[in-house]
This record gives structure tokens, C-alpha cells and sequence, in this order.
């Protein structure tokens, strides 16, 4: 029930193929039954954009929705443990790769692979053109509210520009794509960020793509861990999960696909039986696979900065 999942399944329902979601944690907006309303509101926590600071933070919502990890650093990482996953509580930021980042991916993954796929969800409000859509279920737009892009960010961005950094319109347009993520001379671009937004309420892969008019092909089990894959004679058959202390196994007719984000993935690989031969023995995991799983994985680190500032102040 992640932001990669909810897409597959929603899709592949649509297609005709009936689709069994299992999601760890509870739902979350409006649209999908959540229940942890704002107040005075008839939205929930996760339709409010700004609330996704409290959720990933305060109590109770951070235990109720977050899988808690940490690297060895200390580092927290934020997890959704909710329908939508992490798309349901981040900062509704609407930000695609470039070319370079799909250039040493295997062929069918490449740019001129995928671009069709993030043009076909996008029901953007601002850009409709060669590399964006306006027709579909993702809703993508601009800052709306009042008094965006104000002077500050006006003078930002000029002072940037004085850097060489590139200012550009479309930070997932043809100017970002034919630049890099280096921009000109290697300073970068800047401009407005796109977000996930459908007039003032968050938008993401659940409430788009779990929506979508499947009549009945796609079920959705909240509150249900995948604990394990079943193999049987090299080939998963089925996947065990809970729900509270209760156990259950359902069995696939076609597939079985694993989409549980970043950690959760290798995790449930390995705990399958489907991973590096020597960490799977030392845990007295049978091995099903002997394969480099959880290899690779790249990190996004952000800071978040804050400036107070005076009117009209021209710091900048």
C-alpha cells in the first residue's frame, strides 16, 4: 500500500487483473476511509498538506504511522506505516528524476522509457506539453496560495541567478531535463517546486490510483504485515501476513509483487529466503536465492532551513 504499489495495483486493476493490496498500517485521507480527523473539519490529518510535519513528529500520530527506523548513524528514518506510505505524509513535493538518473539502469528502464509513464499519471494544472499531461489521476500543480511567489522568493531567486544558477520555470521540464541536475557550469537550477495538491487537499498514489473505477478487481487490507514469501520450487506462491495476532496465507493466481519501499522490500526478501547467502546462514534463514539483495541502496539526505526575516528587507 506504498507510493509505488498502490500505482502498480490501481493500474493493473484497470487492466482487468484482480489485485489484493496488503498494507501494514492503517488508512489515511478522506477518500479512503481514514478516520483521525482535523478538527472542525470533515478531513482527516493526511488531507491537510502542513499537518504531515505533526504526523511524522508528535505523538500519537508518529507511532500510529511510522515504521521508527534509524540507521546506524542515529538518523530517523521517516517511513510511512500507512496507506499511501510515505506519499501519504511527506512534503506533497512532485519532483521526477532526470535522464542521468535512469542513464545506467537496464534497458526498458531507461528515460525514454519511463517519461511516458510519469506523463500518463499526471493530471497537471500548470503544464500541459511535450513532457507533462493534463488528463491524468495524479494532481500536480503550483503554490496556490495567497501571495505566492512573493517578494522573497522573487529576490531568491534573482540572487541565485548572480551565482550562475539557472532559473527555470518547470522543475521537471525541458530546461531541467536538458540541463541535468548540474545545470549550466555546474551550479544547479532553481525555481518553484510542483506539488501534489487537488484544491488545498493532499493528492498521492492512494487517493489517485486506489480510486480509479476497477469495478471490484482491486481489494485493499489495511493493518495486514507481509511476514513472508512462500516459495516452492524456486517460484513465490504466496505470501504469510498478520493482522494483530492473527496469521493468515493467501495464495497468488498469477503473481506476486513486492513494492514495500526502500527497507521494507529487502526486508521481506530476506526474510524469504532470498538474499546474500552468508547474512541469511547467519541468521539460520533457509536460502532460497543466493542474490545481492539491499545492495545499492542511495539515500535522499534534506535539511530544512529557516530564516525570520523583516519586510521588505533586501538581505538578498
Amino acid at each position: 500500500g506504498g507510493s509505488g504499489g498502490n500505482v502498480v495495483a490501481g493500474r493493473l486493476a484497470e487492466a482487468g487483473a484482480q489485485v489484493l493490496v496488503l498494507e501494514a498500517g492503517p488508512t489515511s485521507q478522506t477518500a479512503l476511509g481514514g478516520k483521525d480527523w482535523f478538527p472542525d473539519t470533515n478531513l482527516t490529518v493526511f488531507d491537510v498538506p502542513l499537518e504531515w510535519q505533526r504526523i511524522v513528529s508528535d505523538e500519537p500520530w508518529k507511532d500510529r504511522y511510522e515504521w521508527n527506523y534509524s540507521e546506524e548513524s542515529g538518523a530517523q528514518l521517516q517511513l510511512g506505516r500507512v496507506l499511501g506510505g510515505c506519499g501519504a505524509h511527506n512534503a506533497l513535493l512532485y519532483v521526477r528524476g532526470t535522464p542521468r538518473d535512469f542513464d545506467s539502469w537496464p534497458p526498458g528502464w531507461q528515460w525514454r522509457d519511463v517519461i511516458k509513464y510519469y506523463k500518463r499519471s499526471e493530471w497537471n494544472h500548470d503544464f500541459v506539453d511535450a513532457m507533462h499531461n493534463g488528463s491524468g489521476p495524479l494532481s500536480i500543480s503550483l503554490p496556490g496560495f495567497k501571495m505566492w511567489p512573493g517578494p522573497t522568493h522573487h529576490r531568491l531567486l534573482q540572487a541565485l541567478q548572480l551565482q550562475k544558477v539557472t532559473r527555470v520555470t518547470d522543475m521537471n521540464g525541458a530546461e531541467v531535463v536538458n540541463t541535468g541536475r548540474n545545470g549550466d557550469k555546474g551550479k544547479g537550477v532553481a525555481g518553484s517546486f510542483q506539488f501534489l495538491v487537488n484544491r488545498g487537499i493532499r493528492d498521492g498514489s492512494a487517493a489517485s490510483f486506489l480510486t480509479l473505477p476497477v469495478k471490484g478487481r482491486l481489494v485493499v487490507l489495511t493493518e495486514a504485515q507481509a511476514t513472508r514469501l512462500v516459495i516452492e520450487n524456486g517460484t513465490a506462491v504466496a505470501v504469510e501476513f498478520s493482522c494483530g495476532a492473527e496469521h493468515f496465507e493467501v495464495r497468488a493466481a498469477r503473481e506476486i509483487i513486492v513494492a514495500a519501499g526502500a527497507v521494507n522490500s529487502p526486508k521481506l526478501l530476506l526474510l524469504s529466503g532470498i538474499g546474500p547467502r552468508d547474512q541469511l546462514e547467519k541468521l539460520g534463514l533457509p536460502v532460497h536465492s543466493d542474490l545481492p539483495v539491499g545492495e545499492g541502496l542511495k539515500d535522499a539526505v534534506g535539511a530544512l532551513m529557516a530564516w525570520h526575516y523583516k519586510d521588505n528587507a533586501s538581505s538578498f
